[in-house]
């Protein structure tokens, strides 16, 4: 376990009654952990030179995952919840579907990979000044506020698509996005799955965010002119985890309970929703 691990265990425990704003996690400071974290915009704490920090400012993500999710850790954790500084967090930060009952703060920490976050549930979440990888929060629930400022930093798509936000705080967030090669990767293989089933060969394919939407190109009104008709969406919740909506006529989405793979979604989809997937 590392310095910073430690650290943050200690500061979000609840019975910690003389804990600083922040767990501490520099080398700086290493005999007064609280002492350096009251200063937040010490130069040293920038996550632009992350590469530079040592091992003992590393926090892992199923670490933060696990305070989040065992009821034994739950009942540790301070209200204030997890408060962390100048760390990098390493690997991917899962909390897709989870109901987390404390706020998170990360702040001007390095967090290279992707933020799973769809459905989460979440008082408050704080990033400001921090660096990240992608952030998959379709569906997320934030009773509070989602900080992605100031000197915010993401590179990759940030989705919040039908998320439930208090306040969104994005000043002077720098948002950098590149066409995202996993979900195109994801689409070549949706498109060879729909292929090798009668029921659904022929369908169209197109991604957007963290959505794939299959449909079919159909003759619509009285000129009989050539449309995409959308039929069911494939959403990403995770590394290989999609969740399955289809479309109604009234040209809303509406969620299923169906989640898992791409496979699996598919068969569910060839196994309950041939009507909605068949040629009109």
């Amino acid at each position: 376990m590392t310095r910073a691990e430690r650290a943050l265990l200690e500061h979000a425990d609840i019975k910690n009654v003389g804990r600083g704003d922040y767990a501490g996690t520099t080398g700086r400071y290493e005999s007064y952990p609280e002492t350096w974290a009251t200063l937040p915009d010490d130069p040293s704490n920038d996550p632009k030179d992350a590469a530079t920090w040592d091992g003992q400012r590393q926090i892992r993500a199923s670490l933060i995952r696990w305070m989040c999710v065992d009821p034994d850790a739950i009942r540790r954790v301070d209200p204030q919840g997890i408060r962390v500084l100048g760390a990098k967090i390493v690997g991917k930060l899962k909390l897709s579907g989870v109901k987390v009952p404390f706020a998170i703060t990360l702040r001007r920490c390095s967090i290279p990979e992707s933020l799973d976050l769809s459905y989460a549930e979440i008082p408050l979440l704080d990033l400001g000044g921090s660096y990240t990888g992608p952030i998959h929060a379709n569906g997320i629930n934030l009773a509070n506020t989602l900080k992605l400022g100031p000197d915010f930093h993401a590179n990759g798509i940030v989705n919040l698509q039908n998320a439930n936000l208090g306040v969104l705080d994005a000043y002077d967030g720098h948002f950098q996005w590149a066409p995202d090669h996993a979900m195109r990767a994801a689409q070549t293989k949706l498109v060879k799955l729909l292929e090798a089933d009668q029921l659904t060969a022929g369908m169209y394919v197109r991604a957007r965010g963290d959505d794939l939407i299959a449909g079919r190109t159909e003759p619509i009104g009285l000129e009989q002119t050539a449309e995409h008709d959308d039929r069911v969406r494939f959403t990403r919740l995770g590394t290989n985890s999609y969740g399955l909506s289809v479309k109604r006529h009234t040209g809303r989405w509406e969620k299923t309970p169906f989640r898992g793979t791409l496979e699996e979604t598919v068969a569910v989809v060839c196994a309950v929703m041939q009507h909605l997937v068949a040629t009109s």
